[in-house]
């Protein structure tokens, strides 16, 4: 039932060892998630690059259109 469930063993003569390495576990957990951040905020900066990379590609690409004279009567 705890098949692949990480589990840290407590002796309760000896506490030290698992709080050790309860604390271990912790850090990992905790610079896995900052990397999983820093990966996601990256990602969204390029995303907004991007986006911003279009819209301006989009508005000079319309100033020489907005300048063509008008051929009315």
């Amino acid at each position: 039932m705890l098949n692949g469930i990480e589990y840290i063993p407590l002796n309760p003569v000896t506490p030290g060892d698992a709080l050790t390495r309860l604390s271990i576990a912790l850090n990992r957990l905790q610079s896995e998630r900052q990397r999983q951040v820093r990966a996601a905020v990256a990602k969204q900066n390029r995303d907004e690059a991007v986006v911003l990379a279009g819209a301006l590609i989009l508005i000079v690409g319309l100033i020489p259109i907005s300048q063509v004279p008008n051929s009315g009567p």
